[in-house]
């Protein structure tokens, strides 16, 4: 079980989270609010973190400055007996690059998945640092919070919904173009295989995640069909790329269930 992380453990993982001062090539206009403040926030409200990154940076000027991502979890969930837990994303920088941005995720427990839900289910949330107000932090959460039931909701309905090979084939080959090139070719099985026992099932949600934590987790192999030059895919570590994957993922997922139940 995942459990909260300390400021010191943050520090570790995104130092730029306890930046004391905006990079300089920010403008007069621009409201500094120290990442972490906004952390002790979310864990006034009773969300804690428990994963924490930053982005690499080549240029100096650009350290302890850069975009970083946290994930949180409500207080109640760290002994709960679900598969799966409502999160908070947040992402931020401190040289423009980001505004505080507030989205959903999901975290699964059975495989350590950390989801980011689509926007056509919870549409992000961002806060500008030009007249920052903690009022717009503590209405995020009350947002996200209003909407857990609906996403909740919306998972069980995945659930329900079996999929056939063929329908199991057609969401692995939209969801491949998400994180290949059209020439990159790769074996639409790859990505389909589970993990564990308990993702052999086939209904919407277990291909989803199989499908997910393949593309994420890379091992993928490859060819490319220009070259003939074989590869395998890498781990996903760009925040910006790990983000995006998960929404388009999430929401290609969604349209195919909308389109099951339509039938």
């Amino acid at each position: 079980m995942k459990m909260t992380l300390s400021n010191e453990i943050l520090k570790e993982k995104a130092g730029s989270i306890f930046a004391i001062s905006p990079s300089f090539e920010v403008s007069n206009k621009y409201a500094f609010i120290p990442t972490i403040e906004v952390v002790d926030m979310f864990r006034d409200n009773n969300w804690y973190p428990v994963e924490a990154k930053e982005s690499f940076v080549r240029l100096s000027k650009n350290k302890g400055y850069q975009k970083h991502l946290i994930r949180f979890r409500h207080i109640s969930d760290f002994l709960s007996n679900q598969d799966e837990s409502i999160e908070i994303v947040l992402t931020n920088s401190h040289n423009r690059s980001s505004s505080f941005i507030i989205q959903v995720g999901v975290f699964r427990f059975i495989c350590a998945n950390g989801l980011v839900v689509a926007n056509n289910l919870f549409e992000k949330i961002s806060i500008r640092h030009i007249g920052f107000k903690e009022s717009e932090v503590k209405k995020a959460i009350e947002t996200i919070v209003a909407s857990i039931d609906k996403i909740n909701e919306r998972i069980n309905l995945y659930k329900q919904i079996e999929l056939s090979k063929d329908e199991q084939i057609s969401l692995a080959r939209a969801s491949k173009i998400i994180r290949f090139k059209p020439y990159q070719q790769v074996d639409i099985e790859d990505l389909l295989k589970p993990h564990r026992k308990e993702d052999e099932d086939n209904d919407l949600w277990r291909v989803f995640n199989r499908i997910q934590e393949n593309v994420i987790r890379g091992g993928i192999r490859g060819k490319n069909i220009f070259t003939d030059r074989k590869f395998t895919s890498k781990l996903v570590k760009s925040i910006d790329n790990i983000i995006s994957i998960n929404e388009k993922l999430f929401d290609v997922t969604d349209k195919f269930a909308s389109i099951k139940l339509s039938a």
